[in-house]
């Protein structure tokens, strides 16, 4: 998976538009590019809508049951279009 300095929000790739930051490199020091765009408030409030919304759903799995809950969220996330 190429690394485009965007957020991964209900399946979605998502530019933020605050303040840029870098990763880096550990073993040099150095920043890699891209510069991912910090989340603002909008983009926070998603995530966090749609982590709430999934709580109690993951939370019924069970350990066995998690990856098929992964899976279905996918799914349906690509599948409706949803981010």
């Amino acid at each position: 998976m190429p690394v485009t300095g965007e957020m991964l929000i209900g399946g979605a790739a998502v530019r933020g538009c605050e303040a840029a930051f870098r990763a880096v490199d550990p073993a040099s020091g150095d920043e890699i590019e891209p510069a991912f765009g910090g989340a603002g408030r909008a983009e926070v409030e998603r995530a966090c809508a749609l982590a709430w919304t999934a709580f109690d759903p993951y939370r019924e799995t069970g350990p066995r049951g998690t990856p098929a809950f992964w899976r279905q969220r996918r799914a349906g996330s690509s599948a409706s279009g949803r981010s």
